[in-house]
């Protein structure tokens, strides 16, 4: 599909333009946006199969989540980045955070990683990156985004956060921090 003479942070403000840009070609900018050689997956081996990408499309065809996904960008396209993040975090947050970061993401910069660390109470914050990942960081580093989630979620329940050690879980189903 031919994009619009209007540069890409108008697009988002014109209504119903690029719910319509989406829709096109049977939703053909979701598969670009995950196939794409500048935005798409990274890896060769990346877990995004035909079914997935059909899953998506399928999931985005839906009454209205074009419309909401579209509209996360209408209302943070022109707001000082800052700005917003400051309103909305009044005070930190007081449990541990991980982000998981793909490297190659050419959608969001890295540099929004500068500075998180204010937003959340000291020694809360953990920043995993993923040399080789894109945006989909999931999809492009399955296994290892899954490891460092599970990590995390075990230190966290655990209090062995820097500890050392794994994770295990047991007959009740919950998680036990084991040296």
């Amino acid at each position: 599909p031919s994009l619009p003479l209007l540069p890409p942070p108008l697009v988002f403000q014109v209504p119903i333009l690029p719910e319509t840009m989406l829709s096109a070609s049977q939703w053909y900018a979701i598969g670009a946006s995950f196939r794409g050689k500048r935005y798409g997956v990274q890896r060769a081996d990346a877990a995004m199969s035909e079914t997935d990408l059909a899953v998506m499309k399928h999931a985005f065809s839906q009454r209205g989540v074009a419309r909401g996904a579209v509209n996360y960008y209408r209302a943070n396209m022109f707001r000082a980045k800052e700005e917003g993040m400051e309103r909305a975090m009044e005070g930190r947050l007081a449990m541990p955070v991980l982000v998981v970061w793909g490297l190659k993401d050419r959608a969001l910069g890295g540099e929004l990683l500068v500075g998180m660390e204010k937003y959340v109470e000291e020694g809360g914050l953990r920043v995993e990156t993923i040399a080789d990942a894109s945006h989909w960081v999931t999809v492009d580093a399955t296994k290892e985004t899954r490891e460092l989630v599970w990590r995390f979620a075990v230190q966290v329940r655990t209090g062995g956060a820097g500890k050392g050690g794994r994770g295990r879980r047991g007959k009740d189903g919950v998680v036990e921090f084991v040296r």
